[in-house]
């Protein structure tokens, strides 16, 4: 968030569905609470660099597409506009067969007006479609059908990417999806080089 390279009229919008509404102690700063009011959260995100959501579990997808829509027109009318949208808790939004129609479209045409998009969530997501637009999957420490997802999909040794990953808490790979690359790194924030 603090990187120079991003511009000024970058946007970190963070959406994740709770139920509860804590929120840690160290980003207690106003301006970081999370929002669970879809009104409130447009004006955040018109003013602020960083944006968390927290949508109620009833009204998720009205958030999801009012905020993506919101994020689309703020690339229209600012050409200096860009957007890293992150959204939580994934699979309430996509299933092995379908993926909401917003989430959909910020995935197909997000890279043309500046929007990047991750899907974060607990359990690796099974969608052809994702698959064939995702350019690269990060992964922690597996369950052990979600390492039989990886040597199936994708042919990689998960029993050893597990195992690897286990090595040290909170360490985490990344699989880019174009080049088949497969890249182990420290605990973000910790010393001794990203590599691990």
């Amino acid at each position: 968030m603090r990187d120079t390279s991003y511009g000024v009229d970058h946007r970190f919008v963070v959406i994740d569905i709770k139920h509860e509404y804590t929120f840690p102690k160290t980003y207690q700063k106003k301006q970081y609470q999370p929002i669970s009011d879809l009104r409130k959260a447009i004006e955040s995100i018109s003013q602020n660099r960083l944006t968390l959501v927290y949508p109620p579990l009833e009204d998720a997808d009205i958030f999801l597409n009012v905020i993506i829509e919101y994020l689309f027109e703020a690339a229209d009318e600012l050409d200096t506009f860009s957007a890293s949208l992150v959204v939580e808790e994934s699979s309430m939004y996509v299933s092995p067969q379908t993926i909401d129609p917003s989430l959909q479209r910020v995935l197909t045409q997000g890279r043309s007006k500046r929007i990047v998009v991750a899907l974060a969530n607990q359990r690796f997501l099974t969608n052809r479609w994702i698959d064939n637009l995702a350019a690269s999957m990060v992964a922690f420490p597996l369950a052990i059908p979600d390492r039989d997802i990886l040597k199936r999909r994708w042919g990689l040794d998960g029993e050893g990417l597990n195992e690897r990953l286990l090595q040290l808490r909170h360490s985490f790979a990344v699989f880019d999806l174009e080049t088949q690359g497969l890249s182990y790194y420290h605990p973000i924030g910790s010393k001794g080089g990203p590599e691990l």
